[in-house]
């Protein structure tokens, strides 16, 4: 009888390199593969029957309590396995031995010769994982195994060992410049069959030591180098593909020229994670490439240890849960992927005190996944209630790491600036607090922060400072802030109040002393915080650039600051005012808010309601458009929604301000709200303090025009509250317009309200008051279009 060589790659159903590792509890099935791709072994056509031992070589094995494994040769009559399977052998496996464990087959049962074979995992238990060489042994010219061929069969196996031992030993004694080419490199085998020529520890030592290697004693005797023009060459450590590192020779300059201008690969050098330390001692220590980077160049990457941040933050608002289920489906496939595997995720609108809390165990298939209520992945949580379209999120809670970078990133004392710490993707936190640092982000809609929902049993670390995302606090002197997004989750089930995106407060919100001065934010975008998308407080001297705030359910952006330059602000769609300023002496220019008011109702209904609500003192607004609101397009007033300080609402001043459809809003831009306020103005002047304000303002193409029907049409150009504020100069000037309602919108059928004379407005105005003291008296200089307003 003749026993083939296992080695022989024909005979491999598994090469061993990859671990069968299903999640979950319960009995999992997987086959066997060579080099990542299904192998399935063909015995050709014939009658005779095909007799054979499978050998089993397990490598790794998780022996918990509960695991159970099983290795099978199943059989088939069809190459892909469709139709007419059979098992026809096993072995059972419970520890890792020093032989491959052995089993005689054959492939003819009851008449049927089953032509092809593939391995065949059979595992149970809730942490199973197996990777095991599994190859055949075929047998010709007897019938049946006996001992002989068993004994051969491992004497094949000791052969092998005997091959990688006789190459190590001549590797192990080899001589320098020798082996069969001359170049100190011998000839080892590994336990696969492999061949790889490597050079002897003589070669090694000679290269390292002599030949001109690293070592204390030939770097001492090197001359100094200082010339900037010439590159040097330095030893650096590489990945090897199939895992591992290797050392090799970089050209410095041009490692730092190639990635100059890639923050990401700083601490990456093209792979490069560790060069060489030496002491007087010789070499001794290899340094962390990001170290260097973070102590000489201020850089921290959060992705690196040991922060370790995933920075994997996914949403998706089309999933569908099923009472009583742990199931989720998507309306999209691959929404969520094996890759998703051990995250958290949270699912909106299902659970009893919150949102659906849990972990992502299993895919079911492209559109449903299995939920599971801890990482351990052993019990599935089931959804209280059958809902649709709801709104996801998932991920990897990243707090604590951002937190230590932040807190890495401070600088020492009061007087030095903090470590530049650099966001490579969107990281799910709760509440995370910064100092006296920069954060810089490469797209602000792909890097920055997610707020961490609260789950549905335990309330989140971040209630008792009423915030979420990410604030600082605690006098951060020197901050930036610089290409971020911030997005809420107003979608999963708050139970407290005050989630904001992203807050700048001080200690106290009356102290002046305890703010945020010097502060630089650029690039900032707010979206879908349970309250305000920004809350800008007690900070002064600082600059805020290009903000923007989508869809937050309070007001987009609120700032209670002392001297600040701020540019280009675009506030859009959030559920009170866009801008909600208390500002002091504070400078804006290019201001856009649209659609927003949405929700107001209540006390502060005209404060709530407008694009723009101005409670601060002294500042001036340049250049600011409000187009479509339910209520005002400026609101100015003393009263604060929020009771803080500088809400005298005097002494501003608006210059270029454009407004289109004040008091509605246009098809499909928002819902109607609850309530309305009983005015709804251009310009609404509010209380006894709002006093000293200067306004210069000019409508837009259609002026304050009026796209709905009553009572939502009933906007003025302005209108001054009870409390006679006094001393305010209003200068409008109102466009003509084409007075054609197809220029509107496609298929209105309702007839535009007529348009006074001499205003190019659709409006009733052209100013309101309920007081029946005359404007003019209190506020000398009001003019609409030059003519003065009685």
């Amino acid at each position: 009888m003749a026993v083939l060589d296992p080695i022989d790659p024909a005979y491999l159903l598994d090469d061993g390199l990859t671990a069968f590792a299903p999640p979950g509890a319960g009995v999992q099935v997987g086959y066997g593969q060579v080099a990542g791709v299904a192998r399935i072994f063909d015995t050709q056509a014939g009658t005779d029957p095909w007799r054979g031992l499978l050998a089993v070589d397990t490598k790794a094995l998780n022996t918990a309590s509960g695991n159970t494994y099983q290795v099978w040769v199943e059989s088939s009559t069809t190459p892909d396995f469709s139709a007419g399977k059979r098992d026809v052998v096993k072995i059972n496996v419970g520890a890792i031995l020093p032989v491959p464990s052995l089993a005689k087959f054959t492939t003819v049962y009851a008449g049927t010769r089953y032509r092809y074979l593939r391995a065949k995992f059979v595992t149970d238990g809730p942490s199973k994982s197996i990777r095991a060489r599994i190859f055949l042994f075929p047998a010709t010219g007897a019938d049946e195994w006996d001992a002989t061929a068993l004994y051969q069969a491992m004497g094949l196996e000791l052969q092998n060992l005997n091959n990688v031992t006789t190459g190590l030993a001549a590797w192990a004694n080899g001589v320098v410049n020798g082996g069969p080419n001359g170049d100190g490199k011998y000839p080892v085998v590994d336990y696969n069959g492999a061949v790889h020529n490597m050079p002897c520890i003589a070669q090694m030592l000679f290269e390292a030591g002599s030949g001109g290697g690293l070592s204390q004693g030939n770097i001492d005797g090197l001359p100094g180098f200082s010339d900037h023009t010439t590159s040097p060459t330095v030893p650096v450590t590489y990945p090897l593909a199939g895992g591992g590192r290797a050392l090799a020779k970089a050209d410095l300059f041009g490692l730092m020229a190639a990635h100059r201008q890639d923050v990401t690969m700083q601490s990456d050098l093209s792979g490069i994670s560790a060069v060489f330390g030496l002491t007087i001692s010789g070499l001794e220590r290899q340094i962390g490439v990001n170290a260097i980077v973070q102590v000489f160049g201020g850089i921290i990457d959060p992705r690196k240890p040991p922060y370790n941040c995933k920075m994997d933050f996914r949403d998706y608002r089309a999933f569908t849960s099923s009472a009583g289920s742990s199931v989720i489906e998507s309306a999209d496939a691959n929404v969520v992927t094996a890759a998703d595997i051990g995250k958290e995720f949270w699912l909106s609108n299902v659970g009893t005190n919150g949102c659906h809390y849990g972990w992502i165990g299993q895919i079911v298939d492209s559109r449903h996944f299995r939920l599971y209520t801890d990482a351990t992945l052993s019990t599935p949580l089931n959804a209280p209630s059958s809902q649709t379209n709801l709104d996801g999120m998932w991920g990897t809670d990243d707090t604590v790491g951002i937190q230590r970078a932040f807190d890495d990133a401070e600088p020492p004392d009061h007087y030095s600036r903090g470590k530049v710490v650099v966001m490579t993707g969107i990281a799910i936190v709760s509440a995370v607090r910064f100092g006296s640092i920069a954060i810089y982000g490469f797209a602000s809609q792909t890097c920055g922060f997610a707020q961490r929902p609260e789950n549905s049993s335990t309330t989140s670390p971040m209630v008792a400072d009423k915030i979420t995302g990410v604030y600082a606090s605690k006098r951060p002197h020197h901050y930036s802030l610089i290409n971020l997004s911030f997005f809420g989750q107003k979608y999963c089930q708050f139970y407290t109040s005050f989630r904001r995106c992203f807050e700048i407060r001080g200690g106290n919100f009356g102290a002046f002393w305890e703010g945020a001065p010097y502060g630089h934010i650029e690039n900032l975008i707010f979206i879908e915080a349970q309250w305000e998308g920004a809350s800008l407080q007690q900070a002064f001297a600082g600059k805020a650039y290009g903000l923007q705030a989508f869809y937050n359910s309070w007001c987009g952006i609120r700032c209670g600051l002392w001297d600040l330059n701020g540019h280009s602000w675009h506030c859009e769609a959030n559920g009170h005012a866009g801008i909600l300023s208390h500002m002091a002496g504070a400078n804006l220019t290019n201001v856009k808010c649209s659609y927003n008011g949405g929700s107001a109702s209540g006390t502060f209904i005209h404060e709530n309601s407008a694009n723009y609500t101005e409670l601060g003192v002294g500042n001036s607004v340049t250049n600011i458009r409000v187009q479509e609101s339910w209520g005002h397009g400026i609101c100015i007033s003393n009263t604060d929604p929020l009771f803080i300080t500088n809400n005298a609402a005097s002494k501003n001043k608006f210059y270029l301000a454009a407004f289109d459809d004040v008091g509605n809003m246009g098809p499909g831009h928002g819902v109607r709200p609850g309530s309305l306020p009983p005015v709804r103005a251009m310009i609404y002047i509010k209380g006894s303090t709002a006093n000293d304000n200067v306004l210069d303002l000019v409508t837009g193409t259609y002026g304050i025009s009026v796209s709905g029907a009553p009572p939502e049409n009933n906007a003025t150009h302005g209108y001054f509250d009870t409390g006679n504020p006094a001393r305010n100069i209003v200068h409008l000037r109102t466009p003509g317009t084409t007075n054609n309602p197809a220029d509107w919108y496609a298929g209105r059928t309702t007839p535009l309200p007529a348009i006074p004379a001499g205003t190019g407005a659709y409006a009733p105005g052209p100013w309101g008051t309920d007081s029946s003291t005359s404007i003019g008296t209190r506020n000398p200089e009001i003019t609409v279009n030059g003519a003065s307003v009685p």
